[in-house]
């Protein structure tokens, strides 16, 4: 992706697997494996089960449960997407625009749909809402160093307050930045870079660097950079929580908590009425994130349903 400097992208995109939710109503229990004949029949890619595999295994520990492996394939989509279209928008306007395949689906299949059939969204469809925010954070590797740019898709300049931060993912501040940028409306800039040195001495197993876009003290953007792949991070056993709570508004919110730095985690609410406005989140050490949550359901049965799990 990164290599490629087309003027517009379109129907360019990855496949994942459908939810188990809604694999499970087309199959048995016996045919819940990757490989069965109904899941392979179930992908109409050439040699679509085989693709999923090989690239699961370049950039995750092989999700060996049904579950697991559909939630890992997810992530590869996701991450997939995250990194064209960061690429194509950090070039703004020599690509002027992206346009993925696919949204939706017709049926219950692993495909290049962000929404399953059964209208329930995959991790790249929460992916997408972050990378084509009007203000994106994004990092790139270059010669020298990794760059920090700043893609404004808003019609005004923006005057921005950039934190950077070289974390372990106990929590330890290794290495912070605080800079200010001034981007252009409707325009991408490189704000800063991260130079070779900064990372030297530093476990690339264990640190990850986190970029913070704030204007007038609101949060317009975040993005995470991980310094291995996925499979080799030696990600903490954290401590995870999750409750739903009414807010003063009357509103419902789902707050996750982790003592450590918790990557990808997902909340489910099985609830065909109830959707979650993120989700599949990475969450700092001693971080709480909110997520706003519409449910025709209380709070008490939110609770109930909900399961929390993650890499």
């Amino acid at each position: 992706y990164e290599k490629d400097a087309a003027r517009f992208v379109t129907e360019f995109g990855f496949q994942a697997a459908a939810n188990p939710e809604t694999l499970n109503g087309v199959t048995l229990a016996s045919d819940r494996q990757i490989q069965s004949a109904v899941m392979e029949h179930h992908n109409k890619q050439v040699e679509g089960t085989e693709r999923l595999i090989r690239f699961q295994a370049a950039h995750y520990r092989m999700g060996e449960r049904f579950e697991r492996f559909i939630y890992k394939s997810q992530l590869v989509q996701a991450e997939a997407l995250k990194c064209g279209v960061e690429h194509w928008r950090r070039r703004k306007f020599l690509t002027a625009g992206t346009l993925f395949w696919q949204l939706n689906d017709c049926w219950p299949v692993s495909s290049w749909a962000v929404i399953d059939s059964g209208l329930r969204p995959k991790a790249a469809y929460y992916f997408a809402k972050r990378f084509y925010a009007p203000l994106l954070v994004s990092f790139k590797r270059a010669t020298g160093g990794i760059e920090v740019w700043i893609t404004n898709d808003y019609p005004e300049p923006m005057q921005l307050s950039i934190v950077l931060t070289l974390r372990s993912f106990g929590g330890r501040a290794a290495w912070k930045k605080s800079l200010r940028a001034a981007v252009p409306a409707n325009a991408s800039r490189k704000v800063y870079t991260i130079q070779p040195a900064t990372l030297r001495g530093t476990d690339p197993f264990t640190h990850y660097l986190h970029a913070v876009a704030l204007h007038s003290g609101m949060t317009l953007g975040e993005n995470r950079m991980f310094l291995a792949e996925p499979k080799h991070l030696l990600l903490p056993r954290a401590r995870v929580s999750g409750k739903v709570y009414k807010t003063r508004g009357g509103l419902a919110e789902l707050r996750l908590r982790s003592d450590k730095f918790a990557k990808s985690v997902r909340a489910t609410i099985d609830d065909g009425d109830t959707n979650l406005a993120d989700n599949f989140v990475d969450i700092d050490p001693g971080s709480t994130v909110r997520i706003p949550v519409n449910s025709p359901l209380g709070i008490s049965e939110l609770n109930r349903k909900l399961t929390i799990d993650w890499l």
